[in-house]
């Protein structure tokens, strides 16, 4: 049996817990069009442990681009299961830990934009 995948999201109060005063959050989105033609537009969130300032974010947000980008043309499955089990996260912690501690990252929210 297959399954059509439409999307996921973190429930609202997760995500209002992650907030926590004095720390920063650098929100990402970007489309990545698999193989079959399918794209989807990807929202992850980076939590610092301090606040940062903005070249720190745009920083993050460019080397997280590179990550997702890297998906780009590969196929649907590889993608899904790489976004669902959590190896896109790992890979945007490794990236951004680089430029600035960081307490949580994780994709938020995922859909499809053209089936």
């Amino acid at each position: 049996a297959y399954t059509i995948y439409y999307g996921h999201q973190y429930f609202r109060e997760y995500i209002q817990a992650l907030f926590i005063r004095g720390t920063s959050y650098v929100d990402i989105y970007r489309d990545i069009e698999v193989e079959d033609g399918v794209r989807y537009r990807v929202l992850a969130g980076v939590y610092t442990t301090k606040r940062i300032n903005t070249s720190r974010k745009r920083a993050i947000r460019r080397r997280v681009f590179k990550v997702l980008d890297k998906y780009n043309g590969r196929s649907n499955d590889e993608f899904l299961k790489a976004a669902i089990y959590g190896v896109i996260d790992a890979e945007i912690g490794s990236v951004a830990r680089k430029i600035y501690p960081i307490r949580w990252v994780g994709i938020q929210k995922m859909k499809v934009v053209k089936l």
